[in-house]
């Protein structure tokens, strides 16, 4: 699953061109699993340190999550880092015209199963 979200998220950079305008080099995504809370995204600062890096903090609900098949977690994890980088792309000024249609064919998708 990694591997498909990543060629995925690498396909749409490229669509959006963020990374030759970004004052970040890379985002780094971390997931907060937890049981009860509220899901949130936490965008965070860019850690000059660490080679530019933008931190994300994707926050889950483990009881909505557990009983994901894994294309619907899959796909409940590629819609909140989309919106995690249409976050970033509008605090930063870039384009994230290819991550908003996503987030749209997602939620669709996530309307019709419903």
């Amino acid at each position: 699953m990694h591997a498909q979200i990543v060629s995925e998220l690498e396909s749409l950079y490229r669509k959006a061109r963020i990374f030759p305008k970004a004052s970040f080099s890379e985002i780094y995504f971390a997931v907060g699993y937890f049981v009860g809370v509220a899901e949130k995204i936490k965008l965070g600062r860019i850690r000059k340190s660490e080679n530019n890096t933008l931190w994300v903090e994707l926050i889950v609900d483990g009881n909505k999550w557990e009983n994901l098949t894994t294309a619907e977690l899959k796909d409940e994890l590629m819609l909140m880092m989309t919106r995690a980088i249409v976050m970033a792309g509008r605090r930063y000024k870039l384009s994230t015209a290819p991550f908003e249609e996503k987030i749209r064919e997602l939620e669709s998708k996530r309307r019709a199963k419903s």
